[in-house]
């Protein structure tokens, strides 16, 4: 005889409301999508509409390169300093044997501009030496990394030249592009001491064989069991997704990686100064220089074991999380020290992201974690990722209607958002402060486990190499 019992009414009502709840939940994603189906229906219904020729609003638009640069500027440029705003296509562009040289601009091959390379990384050059004086161990260096949009970089120029005290600085430009453009840009630079640093291990060095993407790769989308079927190099390491690696990604933390080794360890006398890290499409405030001093200085008291100083957001004591304090962050020798230390648990760690892995060893192996001063009121703004959501919701839009006749992706227009960058700054009450208040602030963050795109064997066993000294 069965004695199992039954189950009463109040646990089949309680069972039956789950079991509604569950079927609801299904529909929440088809309900979230009807105000979009909606606008999709009403655009398509209007009559002078046609999804060839419709446009995105101004701001997310991204005009021709150089009809971007012949409109007035988004922001109050002194006149010396349009120089920079504006191509000038020079017939040669500056390299490194002495300050004064030049090439004639042409198409190089892979192996002269992997030649420019090597003498540029030899050299060591630091130019305008001769108006600013020698650079020494008091130096505060700012370390900018490039890739190829220089009319970012060119807002970034302009933003720096208007630095207080910039003159005192040495500017050091990381290229992982030998671009003719981005170069002359860089040449013209009078306002302080600069050089030019070249990634060695680019994908433009090599582009049919590691560390570029060699075309007997793995696609980066393949099933693991279909790569090794295919027979592709690499089918033996996905990423912890069961993706492959992918050349332009990987590059950058590669990148940042080589530059951090080069400057620390064995470039320009190893310098022992501070160390800002900038993008090329960042934006400084003008008082970005004598607030990271104000900063270090009061650190000393306030927060003597912070490891890191993060001039882009809120102003609070608290561990480096990668998401909010990777923005015109700085420090030094000491702190370096501490991380080259975990340099094998940043190279295995499977993120293709050099903050995510930054921030991953400063909460697992660096002795202490690495905290952070950060500022409430930014100094560095990131003007490259302009996408808002209300952007991004109506591109997605355009492309569905226009799908077929456009297959561009839209992006955003640097100038609308430097216009509004820089009335945010007028706002600013505390610009060139005397003083600063601390707090200390605790977020519930876990070490990240990654977001893939680093399983290639490769890509490990160099960023290794790097630490042996394989800088060139």
């Amino acid at each position: 005889m069965d004695r199992r019992r039954l189950p009463g009414p109040s646990a089949v009502l309680r069972w039956a409301k789950q079991s509604v709840v569950r079927r609801l939940r299904r529909f929440i994603p088809l309900i979230s999508a009807v105000p979009f189906l909606a606008l999709i229906v009403f655009m398509l219904a209007r009559s002078d509409y046609d999804p060839g020729t419709a446009s995105l609003p101004e701001i997310c638009q991204t005009p021709p390169k150089m009809q971007r640069l012949q409109q007035s500027f988004p922001y109050a440029v002194p006149p010396e300093l349009e120089k920079f705003l504006l191509p000038d296509h020079n017939t040669s562009v500056p390299v490194f044997n002495s300050s004064n040289s030049t090439v004639p601009f042409r198409q190089w091959s892979v192996s002269e501009v992997s030649d420019l390379v090597r003498l540029s990384n030899a050299a060591q050059v630091i130019h305008n030496e001769d108006a600013f004086g020698p650079v020494d161990n008091a130096t505060l260096v700012i370390v900018v990394q490039v890739h190829s949009r220089v009319e970012y970089l060119r807002h970034l120029v302009v933003s720096l030249a208007q630095a207080q005290g910039i003159e005192d600085a040495l500017v050091i430009f990381s290229h992982d592009l030998f671009d003719a453009e981005i170069n002359e840009l860089v040449g013209r630079i009078d306002f302080c001491r600069f050089a030019q640093i070249f990634f060695p291990f680019s994908i433009q060095l090599h582009p049919d064989e590691f560390p570029g993407q060699d075309p007997r790769d793995c696609p980066p989308l393949l099933k693991r069991s279909e790569a090794e079927k295919l027979g592709c190099r690499n089918a033996q390491w996905p990423d912890k997704y069961g993706h492959y690696r992918q050349a332009d990604l990987s590059q950058i933390k590669h990148h940042w990686w080589w530059k951090a080794w080069y400057l620390f360890e064995g470039g320009f006398k190893a310098l022992e100064g501070d160390l800002i890290f900038l993008e090329e499409d960042h934006w400084v405030v003008k008082d970005l220089l004598h607030t990271y001093r104000l900063l270090k200085q009061e650190s000393k008291m306030h927060c003597p074991e912070c490891a890191i100083i993060s001039l882009g957001n809120q102003v609070e004591i608290t561990q480096w999380i990668s998401s909010k304090h990777n923005i015109g962050m700085a420090f030094g020798r000491k702190t370096w020290n501490s991380v080259k230390g975990c340099a094998k648990q940043f190279c295995l760690f499977d993120d293709y992201n050099w903050d995510w892995s930054l921030m991953y060893i400063g909460m697992t192996c660096t002795r202490p974690n690495l905290l952070t001063l950060n500022l409430k009121s930014s100094r560095v703004f990131h003007v490259g990722e302009c996408v808002t959501a209300v952007c991004l919701a109506l591109t997605t839009i355009f492309e569905i209607l226009a799908i077929g006749i456009h297959h561009k992706k839209a992006s955003c227009d640097v100038g609308p958002v430097l216009k509004l960058v820089n009335e945010q700054v007028r706002q600013y009450a505390n610009l060139f402060p005397e003083s600063l208040k601390f707090r200390r602030a605790t977020y519930k963050v876990k070490a990240p486990k990654g977001n893939g795109g680093w399983g290639d064997y490769r890509d490990r066993a160099l960023c290794l190499n790097l630490t042996a000294g394989m800088w060139t």
